[in-house]
């Protein structure tokens, strides 16, 4: 995506199971955050002992569980109140132990364990789970689907290019997030501004929209980021559009390029390009009346347009991909990182790339990052179209590149044009500007061989989906992962929507401008979810077949070999959405996708749904 008009030469025509994706078993927002355990009543007549004040705090749980401290006398094991758990979050107290009874010469029961820091509290039900995400409890278990869904448009218009999943007025039933609006569940009808922004944006295609039908919602999740138990929302905004200038173009524009156009149709401030912000939830109580939420500005310069949320440092509290312009030596790609102990102060940017010149005269507008664990140590990795980056053990990254696993010693980058990743992660074709990359990247074990494989568009603005599949000269119980990747198609070969793609493939669509990988019908295995972005650029731009039909596909996975390309695995598509006989740019034609999808729980049946935010509208899809 490029904000200046004139300087945006045309592209040439040929241009997350996320639970896995981080060595867990749930997925994005995945594991169990709960209060410590109640601890064991002491004996009814315990020897002389020491009792132990405080018990010890819990190992790695968002709040602590027990520890081994007597409540009375040396007679008892229970922990009175369990210390908050080390490495987390948020943990609150424990629960209160079950003193024993009164030892001989025992001495008093331990006293109430100190709260922890952090957010993730036992309180907050989470119904999210497309990130490659930290640990919260999900608040629905999963179960079996078809890959059938039932399509419920909540509107169709233009507002925003994303959604989440939450419940954010405390319920129990779960609603859905877009822009500056929440629509309240089960129907969605009832809607909830929660803070300022514009209302309805162009959709035709003209060329002016490359600046005017720009959304300040490019990525949107839901979060208890203060620990209060309550869903927040964080809103990620588009790179780099001006908002201030009017829409028909300003005089001139800031880093010596041309003028463009701004946000029509606002509604108060609409959230500044490039920036982060968490909007507060100020609980049940006080939704009445649909009050503005505070919102808290988590960094004003995040680039790209993808992004995703992972936790790299393992305290289950998200860190947020992207690049950054104008951070340390400017133009680079990494992550942000909140203080879960202060989640109201800005974030901090750590750079993981080399410099990257930013396009488009120092523009934002670059695609593909992901995350996960790409080496099997427990630790998330980072990824964008030039390789993966391999975190260290002590959390650093680095640039030493790799020639095989681990060699050299401690080398922290798997690059693209190398003999371990021939192409990189994207098509390995040069666009003249530096924009061309993947939409979202998955790190994922798909052939379940025990190493983790990558999920990626081969350009967001073109056509094809591929898995590239790390080597393992191990099996699947002991793998010995290494480091290399081979190239596997999917979908996807012509420059439009191609009825031979689909006699080839099963499906045919371009722009696949977000991706979502996660085990849909509960098979465990990994699926993929990707569809076309409906002008994902306005006409002019060079992109293939933008206004063609807007499909949504579910990609099954199975273990039978593809004998089209010889992959180990089948991606078969199933079709979520899409009719080519209506009318394009209609719900009726197809929602698509937009600048990112949502995949969790949009009802209480278990079966995984999807939400999307498109420049067609708004709809969720609810799986049977």
């Amino acid at each position: 995506m490029s904000t200046w008009v004139k300087a945006r030469p045309v592209l040439a025509a040929s241009l997350a199971l996320c639970a896995l994706a981080i060595g867990s078993a749930n997925c994005g927002f995945s594991n169990s955050s709960k209060p410590g355990t109640t601890g064991t009543g002491g004996s009814t007549t315990g020897a002389a002992g020491n009792g132990n004040p405080q018990g010890a705090a819990g190992n790695g749980n968002p709040q602590g569980e027990a520890g081994n401290g007597n409540p009375q006398g040396a007679a008892g094991n229970g922990n009175p109140q369990g210390a908050a758990g080390n490495g987390n979050p948020q943990g609150a107290a424990g629960s209160t132990g079950v003193a024993g009874s009164t030892g001989a010469a025992g001495s008093t029961g331990g006293s109430t364990g100190a709260a922890g820091v952090g957010n993730v509290t036992g309180t907050w039900q989470n119904y999210e789970v497309t990130a490659s995400l930290p640990k919260a409890k999900i608040a629905v278990a999963q179960m079996p689907g078809k890959l059938k869904y039932t399509k419920v448009v909540i509107h169709s218009q233009f507002l925003a290019e994303s959604c989440s999943i939450g419940d954010y007025n405390g319920d129990g039933v779960p609603d859905v997030s877009s822009g500056r609006i929440w629509y309240q569940g089960p129907d969605f009808k009832t809607q909830h501004p929660f803070r300022d922004g514009h209302g309805v944006l162009p959709s035709s295609g003209a060329g002016i929209e490359l600046n005017t039908g720009v959304s300040d919602d490019w990525a949107d999740y839901p979060w208890d980021m203060d620990g209060d138990g309550d869903t927040d929302i964080i809103n990620i905004a588009q790179c780099d559009v001006p908002e201030a200038n009017p829409p028909t173009g300003p005089t001139g524009g800031p880093n010596n390029n041309p003028p463009a156009a701004g946000t029509p149709n606002k509604i108060g401030t609409v959230q500044v390009h490039a920036t982060a912000y968490w909007y507060e939830n100020p609980g049940k109580a006080a939704l009445a009346g649909d009050p503005k939420w505070t919102p808290h500005l988590m960094h004003p310069d995040v680039r790209m347009e993808q992004h995703e949320l992972v936790d790299f440092n393992g305290d289950g509290y998200p860190e947020v991909l992207g690049g950054c312009r104008d951070c340390g030596t400017g133009d680079t790609k990494g992550y942000y990182q909140g203080d879960p102990a202060k989640p109201l102060t800005m974030w901090t940017y750590h750079q993981v790339s080399g410099h990257f010149t930013f396009p488009f005269g120092n523009l934002g507008w670059m695609h593909g990052v992901g995350g996960g664990d790409i080496n099997g140590d427990g630790k998330a990795d980072w990824m964008d179209r030039s390789g993966a980056y391999l975190q260290q053990a002590d959390g650093s990254f680095n640039l030493t590149v790799c020639t095989g696993k681990n060699t050299p010693a401690g080398c922290g980058w798997i690059q693209e044009k190398t003999s371990l990743l021939m192409s990189g992660f994207y098509d390995g074709q040069p666009d003249g500007q530096g924009n061309k990359g993947a939409s979202h990247m998955w790190a994922v074990d798909m052939d379940m061989d025990g190493c983790s494989d990558v999920v990626a568009a081969n350009w967001a603005h073109g056509v094809g989906l591929y898995w590239y599949k790390q080597g393992n000269t191990g099996t699947a119980a002991a793998p010995v992962c290494t480091y290399s990747f081979t190239k596997y198609q999917f979908m996807g070969d012509s420059q439009a929507d191609s009825a031979a793609d689909v006699t080839k493939w099963g499906a045919g669509f371009t722009e696949p401008h977000s991706l979502g990988v996660y085990d849909m019908d509960g098979d465990g295995r990994p699926d993929v979810v990707a569809g076309k972005m409906r002008f994902a650029h306005p006409m002019g731009q060079g992109d293939p077949d933008l206004p063609g039909t807007p499909y949504l596909y579910v990609f099954k996975n199975t273990a039978a070999m593809d004998a089209r390309t010889g992959s180990p695995i089948t991606l078969t598509p199933n079709l979520v959405d899409g009719n080519p006989a209506m009318a394009a740019g209609t719900p009726d034609g197809g929602m698509g996708v937009g600048r990112q999808l949502a995949i969790g729980h949009v009802n209480t049946d278990g079966i995984m749904d999807i939400c999307v935010g498109t420049k067609v509208g708004l709809a969720v899809f609810l799986g049977q």
